[in-house]
């Protein structure tokens, strides 16, 4: 794992746990927007896995009666649980392990009380889906996206269909003379 993205993946973590803490649903998603944005840069599978789990707790966290479901105390813990041994893994530089932590946490869902397991696997689908035609957007393949969000580039395709994304036509970027003007105040 490349050194920028092992701090960034580190930093978010951190920043994930807190707003699981928090159960701040706002936070969750713009972490998981900027940890996208990074994905895209990067084109690495940890970023693109740690944006899906941000945004799918965020969607988890939405519903008004999450904490309803049998089993969500349990699921809570083990979360705190995950995110403290992937970023002891991380401090560690132990890859493999953090990766073999990540993965553990989504096969844990798998064990969760039925109607749990099925929202919460249902969210994570849908939130690979929705991360993935950010990825898309910023310029990534169909093919290479799909790959790394490990879903059918059919899946990616439908759900582009539905949304804007492939109608927006490329910004026009601002002339040298207004760049030149912006940066001169941001270097004031």
């Amino acid at each position: 794992m490349e050194e920028e993205v092992h701090k960034d993946i580190l930093s978010i973590l951190g920043e994930i746990k807190k707003a699981v803490e928090l159960k701040d649903i706002m936070l969750l998603k713009r972490i998981s927007d900027q940890t996208i944005h990074n994905s895209s840069l990067y084109q690495d599978r940890n970023s693109v896995s740690v944006a899906v789990l941000s945004y799918s707790l965020s969607k988890l966290y939405e519903r008004e009666r999450y904490h309803l479901f049998k089993g969500w105390s349990g699921f809570e813990k083990m979360l705190k649980t995950a995110f403290d041994s992937m970023i002891d893994d991380l401090e560690k530089h132990n890859y493999p392990l953090f990766e073999e932590h990540r993965e553990g946490l989504f096969k844990s869902i798998a064990k969760l009380d039925n109607r749990l397991r099925k929202h919460v696997q249902f969210v994570i689908h849908r939130a690979r889906i929705s991360k993935s035609s950010r990825l898309y957007e910023h310029g990534l393949s169909l093919g290479r996206t799909a790959t790394l969000m490990g879903i059918s580039q059919f899946e990616l395709m439908d759900y582009i269909g539905s949304t804007w994304i492939a109608d927006v036509k490329e910004g026009i970027s601002t002339n040298a003379v207004e760049r030149l003007k912006i940066a001169r105040r941001v270097f004031k």
